[in-house]
């Protein structure tokens, strides 16, 4: 999120026909240099001295935050419209960790929290009828990033095809153990590839020497790792920064095999370099991938991953620089500033549908 809402924030600016409207971003985290944005910032501990009564809309970002308990209220209390951005938050499946605790606050306050609200927000069409509130009414803004490196179309084929992975290592959200499962199908070994895995467990900072027992996904994927001899697959921990962009940039292939995202960063950057990407149906990119043939997308079972990946390697081998190509159009199209533009669209509809509701 310390990317994409500064990223929609600014396309939206920039989209904006009214000149004295204001764009408010309310951070949590520490704060930033005044020269970084060119919308106004406001931050926790001055909400107290805002005047809400000149605020149309108020977008709230994530769900699973308390401190919105407060800003919540004042929406009721000024009658102002308010739009929840899920960001994977309300996914079904993200019921299935702290059950719990996840119950108690949909219970005391999430189901009033989504009731009330004016629209919720989601990436895709996918997303929105994969969540715990199918039928609320819901507008749709992909998840834009800024640019970051120049993409590397005509990049030269080795002899084996580099597929990356770069994500957090989650056996189940991550599809880890589908993936895992598929690498040891005989059927691979003639594909003359290799796949690469970076990421963290439950630390950044992981010591591939000496990894602790806490980090048991870590570990179980090293297990696996070991015991296939079938392809070459390494995990080689977690990268950042230009380090981590860099590598993406020389793969042929990114693969992400999740059971449910709302959508995933890391294919957003790995498109935005010029890599086409592998991907299975619950990332929620399937769609934008396909309009582009910006790479691959699978069914979430063996037989079609197994499948995919064989196809992946042919057709990538026959034609680099095509899907390559594709790739950063891709890209290109989900950071556009049409983003901007189509969603203040949305939430001008959002306001006036909110304003007749109340006349009647």
């Amino acid at each position: 999120m310390n990317l994409v809402i500064p990223e929609l924030a600014r396309l939206q600016y920039e989209a904006k026909e009214d000149r004295d409207s204001i764009n408010l971003l309310v951070l949590n985290s520490k704060k930033v240099p005044a020269s970084k944005y060119i919308f106004d910032i406001f931050y926790w501990d001055g909400l107290k001295s805002l005047s809400f009564s000149r605020f149309d809309l108020i977008v709230f970002h994530s769900v699973y935050d308390m401190k919105f308990y407060n800003l919540y209220k004042k929406c009721l209390k000024y009658d102002i419209p308010y739009i929840i951005v899920s960001h994977g938050g309300l996914a079904k499946i993200t019921m299935g960790k702290n059950v719990l605790k996840k119950r108690l606050y949909k219970t005391c306050f999430l189901d009033s929290f989504v009731h009330k609200a004016a629209s919720l927000c989601f990436t895709n069409n996918n997303e929105h009828e994969h969540s715990l509130f199918p039928n609320k009414k819901s507008i749709y803004v992909p998840n834009p990033i800024p640019y970051t490196e120049d993409p590397l179309i005509g990049k030269l084929i080795e002899k084996e095809i580099q597929i990356i992975y770069l994500s957090k290592i989650d056996f189940y959200y991550k599809g880890l153990d589908l993936l895992m499962r598929v690498l040891y199908n005989s059927e691979l070994v003639d594909l003359n590839f290799n796949l690469t895995i970076y990421g963290y467990g439950e630390s950044k900072d992981i010591d591939l020497n000496s990894i602790p027992r806490r980090e048991k996904d870590v570990l179980k994927l090293k297990s696996l790792i070991n015991g296939n001899h079938n392809i070459k697959v390494s995990y080689k921990g977690p990268l950042f920064g230009k380090e981590k962009l860099n590598t993406i940039r020389n793969s042929d292939i990114y693969i992400l095999t999740s059971r449910s995202e709302a959508m995933p960063l890391s294919i957003t950057e790995a498109l935005s370099l010029g890599v086409p990407c592998l991907i299975t149906e619950g990332t929620n990119m399937g769609d934008s991938v396909n309009r582009f043939n910006a790479g691959w997308v699978s069914k979430f079972n063996e037989i079609d991953l197994l499948k995919t990946i064989k196809k992946a390697i042919n057709e990538y081998r026959k034609c680099p620089e095509y899907y390559r190509n594709n790739a950063y159009k891709c890209y290109q199209w989900l950071s556009s500033k049409q983003i901007g533009k189509d969603s203040l669209k949305d939430y001008k509809k959002v306001i006036d549908d909110w304003a007749e509701s109340c006349s009647q």
